[in-house]
């Protein structure tokens, strides 16, 4: 990553004390001449081709490759080559000619003309390669215990994601291994003696981690994503080369370890849209029953850490910007005092935070920070309480001060 005032790192990260609450905001853009995380020679996609060697086997066949995939799922073939010839293959639909394939999924497949011939493989995969932001706590972190990830892009949208019910567990050689799918436990998958196991659980070396005896027909866990909708999800809010603020709240239920919580997302495509969600965190059916982990880590509900990037796939020309990062933890995290170019918070395609020095029941001292906005441009005020509620915008002009009064209390306010 690099940040806007030119500084190259791998990953900026801060601590803080143990929290249920937590809220963090942040500027973004890939700019242009950069890739996508993860996309190697493509700029401007959100997938990496894949170039691969194989021999069509020879008779009596069956005159069939399967691609590895190794790096995502399988998403789109793009071509054969005969590497003897240098020609490109076509593409059937089935039962190839001789310079013919078929594909479906995963599978090519080939005429008997061709058999024992080289050829080159070109596909794309879908990649988990860029998280954008990674709040986690706990000696492993984002390995099992509480930790959440938004955005994060798997390939097929944008999800809000969490390892926190993530299974490791000792196999039958004292080896230490995670879960890589859910599944029900029998013999046929415990590590290493089962017959399957590989399918469902991989060495783990990560130090620190807490691991479990394993146990039959029981629910291990991988990881869960929720797609959020509202155009979230798919991206309604993306943009190659513009700036894009994302902001996010995550509160703890009463009963923190049993309780799924509460969230605010919010994605702006500068000077163009807004998307946001209010509601259940992980609000889907492939989600933990908590926000925090029950059974994994070292059972303490809490965040005390966030990385930004969560997590990258780093490529050759792979260079996304970091700006104004903001991150609050603890009771009211997300109390703040903002400044928007619409007199409705919800309708702002511009924002950006105040740095509070002073809060109380009476009144509020904060350092505005202008942002991309301009002395002379026409904004709004707005103070957002500790519960999530928003002032109507005070009108003000930016580099001149407030025009006049204070913006209203918002309703229902209330300071923790």
């Amino acid at each position: 990553m690099r940040t806007a005032n030119g500084v190259n790192m791998l990953q900026f990260g801060k601590t803080f004390s143990p929290a249920t609450e937590v809220f963090a905001s942040f500027w973004v853009r890939v700019p242009p001449g950069t890739n996508f995380p993860g996309v190697v020679g493509t700029p401007r996609s959100f997938y990496s081709p894949i170039q691969e060697s194989y021999v069509i086997p020879a008779s009596p066949g069956p005159f069939t490759v399967t691609v590895a995939a190794a790096y995502g799922s399988y998403n789109a073939d793009l071509g054969v080559t005969n590497t003897g010839t240098g020609q490109s293959m076509t593409r059937a639909t089935s039962n190839p000619a001789a310079g013919q394939y078929s594909q479906t999924d995963k599978v090519y497949t080939f005429s008997s003309a061709d058999a024992g011939k080289s050829v080159q493989i070109r596909y794309n995969t879908r990649r988990s390669s860029w998280k954008m932001i990674w709040f986690m706590d706990g000696a492993s972190g984002f390995s099992k215990d509480d930790n959440i990830t938004f955005p994060s892009w798997t390939g097929a949208g944008w999800i809000l994601g969490s390892n926190n019910n993530m299974s490791v567990i000792f196999g039958t050689d004292n080896g230490v291994y995670s879960t890589t799918l859910s599944h029900i436990s029998d013999q046929s998958n415990r590590p290493v003696t089962g017959a399957y196991w590989q399918n469902y659980w991989r060495l783990n070396s990560t130090a620190g981690i807490k691991p479990y005896p394993w146990s039959s027909a029981v629910a291990y866990a991988h990881s869960a994503g929720w797609f959020p909708g509202n155009g979230i999800s798919s991206g309604q809010w993306w943009t190659w080369d513009n700036w894009m603020r994302i902001a996010q709240w995550y509160k703890a239920g009463a009963n923190p370890t049993a309780d799924i919580g509460s969230s605010f997302l919010q994605l702006l495509n500068e000077g163009v849209t807004q998307k946001y969600h209010v509601g259940p965190t992980l609000d889907g059916a492939n989600r933990p029953t908590s926000l925090f982990a029950t059974a994994n880590g070292d059972n303490v509900p809490r965040f005390d850490r966030v990385t930004f990037p969560g997590w990258i796939l780093v490529n050759p020309g792979v260079e996304p910007v970091y700006d104004d990062i903001y991150i609050s933890a603890g009771p009211g995290a997300q109390a703040r005092v903002e400044i928007g170019d619409a007199p409705n918070y919800s309708n702002c395609t511009n924002l950006t935070l105040a740095t509070i020095n002073h809060w109380s029941d009476f009144s509020i001292t904060a350092t505005l920070r202008q942002g991309s906005f301009k002395n002379g441009d026409s904004a709004y005020l707005f103070v957002i309480d500790a519960e999530g509620n928003t002032s109507d915008g005070k009108a003000i002009t930016i580099g001149n001060g407030i025009v006049s009064g204070a913006p209203a209390k918002p309703k229902g306010l209330r300071i923790k």
